[in-house]
């Protein structure tokens, strides 16, 4: 597991001691209007395969030059065993023991919370001072690591987390419920060490968050796959009450207890679709004719044709093409206007027209 610890100096802005993460990965949260993380936040994920925190807001006894606050932000990642890294239960205790204290730090901003009452027991200012002045330096990046472990090892004072673990099977694997609801940080608590064990999925504090029908809710529900435990933190805000489910985590079972999602009306095979093309083709062809037969300039309305179809079997063939010999077939209509000459059956052209 890997340890980054930033905090500032007294002169010194904030910068991680002697060494940075590679990316700094919590900040597309903001980027999203999740969270803000400059402010009192716990973002842990999880992709089965490894897991990474990232925890900011703890108050320190120190105070800068301008006797501002100073605080702390954390950041654990699990350890690669393809590059020979170690990730064992030792180290997910030791995750989940700090994640918990931290939350109770968030939850209580007012009080002094025991997590930064241990950083500042292991982090004078002098030492602090020190080794932000090294700069990238491995030592000090060591050394701040192994007092960040030593300040929430097991063997100090109390090693009892203060917040209790829901032993109860949750509600829902996808949900968001209130900072300020004590059952909604247990679930929480239980959701970040399942996270810790290899279960995929996110646990977030939201500070931009009031509701569960806010928009951003609904967008990261949709782009995530995982489990989702999130607390709403927007500050001002109306408690949320209870644990509200979000996204399609689990199938609603009907009282027989078929899933729904199997009910879906099944694709149209493949021995179907030849005769629905043949179906378009024979409408589209009908709708040409009939677009010819009631379209305007030269073409000859639908009744017109009905009459002169009448008038043509009524009136001998002479009669119509009196230039025409007995047994003679006519020719096809030409452009030459003098090809369309009137007939000469009087009584059916009447009739006709």
């Amino acid at each position: 597991m890997h340890v980054h610890l930033r905090t500032r100096g007294t002169d010194i802005d904030y910068r991680f001691i002697g060494d940075t993460p590679k990316t700094f990965w919590w900040s597309e949260y903001k980027r999203r209007g999740l969270t803000d993380h400059e402010k009192p936040v716990i973002v842990v994920e999880s992709d089965g395969a490894g897991w990474r925190v990232y925890l900011h807001g703890a108050e320190s006894r120190r105070r800068d030059n301008r006797t501002t606050p100073i605080t702390f932000s954390i950041v654990l990642a699990s350890g690669a065993p393809e590059h020979g890294d170690r990730d064992d239960a030792a180290d997910r205790e030791f995750a989940f023991r700090l994640i918990n204290l931290w939350l109770e730090a968030v939850s209580e901003p007012s009080s002094r919370s025991t997590v930064a009452e241990r950083l500042d027991e292991v982090l004078p200012a002098t030492t602090v001072d020190h080794w932000l002045a090294s700069g990238v330096d491995p030592e000090s990046a060591r050394a701040a690591e192994k007092a960040v472990r030593m300040a929430f090892s097991s063997g100090l004072s109390e090693p009892e987390p203060p917040i209790a673990v829901s032993t109860s099977e949750p509600p829902h694997r996808r949900w968001l419920g209130d900072l300020s609801d004590d059952k909604s940080r247990e679930t929480f608590v239980a959701h970040v060490r399942e996270l810790l064990d290899g279960r995929q999925g996110k646990a977030l504090i939201l500070t931009f968050v009031q509701a569960p029908d806010d928009p951003v809710v609904a967008d990261l529900a949709a782009a995530e796959t995982g489990d989702l435990a999130l607390l709403a933190a927007r500050r001002g805000r109306t408690p949320v009450e209870g644990m509200h489910p979000l996204g399609k985590a689990e199938p609603v079972l009907p009282a027989d207890g078929k899933d729904l999602r199997s009910r879906r009306p099944r694709p149209m095979g493949r021995k179907r679709l030849p005769l629905v093309a043949l179906a378009v083709v024979i409408l589209l062809v009908g709708l040409i004719a009939w677009l010819m037969l009631t379209g305007t300039g030269n073409a000859t309305p639908l009744p017109a044709l009905s009459a002169a179809a009448t008038t043509i079997t009524s009136c001998p063939t002479s009669k119509i093409f009196p230039d025409m010999t007995p047994g003679e077939q006519p020719e096809r209509p030409t452009s030459d206007p003098r090809a369309h000459r009137p007939w000469s059956c009087s009584a059916s052209t009447a009739a006709a027209r």
